[in-house]
C-alpha cells in the first residue's frame, strides 16, 4: 500500500513534511511515496512528486489534488493519504479510523467553509460521526471516487466517506497543538498548525522524539547521485543533436562527472 502526501509550501520551510516523513518511515509499513503538490528541496528521487501549484481556495486545491491521485494508476488501490503536519509518535501495525464525536457537535463548533463543508456532510449522514482527526486515513480509490461522484466534492472527505461505508471506527481524542498546554507528551500522535515557526517548544519536542533523517531526505551521496544523473541526461541530449561535438567534449563530460564525485 502507497503513502500519499498532500504538501503546499509552507512558513516553516516545509519542515513539517521533512519530520511527518520521518515519522511515517519510523512507524508505518507503506510500498511508495507520492508527494502530490510542492516539492521541497531537500526531498531526493526516492519520493514520487506529482506537481500541483496551488492557487486560490485551499479547499478547492485540496480537491484538485485528490483528484490527481484518484487518476494516476502508479498509486495503489488503497492508499494511506498523509498530510505534512501530522507527526507520528509510536508504531501502527494497522491504520484504525479514528472519530472525535458527533457530526453535528462538530458542526457547531466551527465557522467559514469548513462548517459549510461539514454541514453539507450532516446533511447526508445526520447521525453521522466526525472523522476529522489529524490522523492518517486509507482510502480505497474506487470508493472514494465513488463518493464524488455522488455527492459532490463539497463534503468533508474523511467522515463522509467512513460514514458512507461504515467503517470499523474507534473514537479518540484529537491531538492539534495550537500552544504549550495542548502538549501531551505521552501522545500517540500530535498534529501541527500553521504557525509552527513561532512554536519553539513544538520544534524542539519533535526534533528530539525523530531526530534521525528519512530515506526520502537528500545527503551529500545523494545528491551526488542526482547531480551526475541530471548531467548524463544532458550528455544524452546533446549526443542526439550533435554527435561529433559530443565526441570531442567526452573527455570534458568525464571531468565534470569526476567533479562532482569528488565533491568539487
Amino acid at each position: 500500500m502507497d503513502i500519499v502526501y498532500l504538501n503546499t509550501k509552507t512558513k516553516w520551510d516545509c519542515k513539517e513534511i521533512k519530520f511527518s516523513i520521518r515519522s511515517a518511515e519510523k512507524f508505518l509499513t507503506f510500498d511508495n511515496l507520492f508527494i502530490v503538490g510542492y516539492l521541497p528541496d531537500f526531498i531526493n528521487q526516492k519520493a514520487i512528486h506529482i506537481p500541483f501549484d496551488d492557487r486560490g481556495d485551499k479547499y478547492d486545491n485540496v480537491d484538485k489534488k485528490m483528484l490527481l491521485i484518484l487518476k494516476d494508476e502508479r498509486i495503489s488501490e488503497d492508499f494511506i493519504l498523509m498530510n505534512d503536519d501530522f507527526i507520528l509518535l509510536r508504531e501502527y501495525k494497522t491504520i484504525p479510523y479514528y472519530y472525535k464525536g458527533e457530526l453535528k457537535e462538530a458542526v457547531e463548533k466551527t465557522g467559514g467553509r469548513y462548517k459549510r463543508r461539514l454541514e453539507n456532510t450532516l446533511k447526508l449522514f445526520p447521525d453521522g460521526k466526525d472523522f476529522e482527526v489529524h490522523f492518517p486515513i486509507i482510502f480505497n480509490k474506487t470508493k472514494l471516487s465513488n463518493l464524488f461522484k455522488k455527492y459532490g466534492q463539497e463534503i468533508e472527505k474523511r467522515s463522509a466517506y467512513c460514514n458512507e461505508y461504515n467503517v470499523r471506527k474507534t473514537q479518540h481524542k484529537d491531538h492539534k497543538v495550537w500552544e504549550y498546554s495542548q502538549l501531551d507528551k505521552d501522545a500517540p500522535f500530535v498534529s501541527l498548525t500553521d504557525e509552527i515557526q513561532e512554536m519553539y517548544f513544538l520544534q524542539d519536542f519533535i526534533s528530539e522524539r525523530l531526530p534521525n533523517p528519512s530515506s526520502f531526505e537528500k545527503n551529500k551521496e545523494s545528491e551526488i547521485r542526482e547531480r551526475i544523473e541530471h548531467l548524463k541526461k544532458i550528455y544524452e541530449l546533446y549526443k542526439k543533436k550533435n554527435p561529433i561535438k559530443y565526441e570531442q567534449k567526452q573527455g570534458e563530460f568525464k571531468k565534470q562527472i569526476k567533479n562532482i564525485q569528488n565533491g568539487l
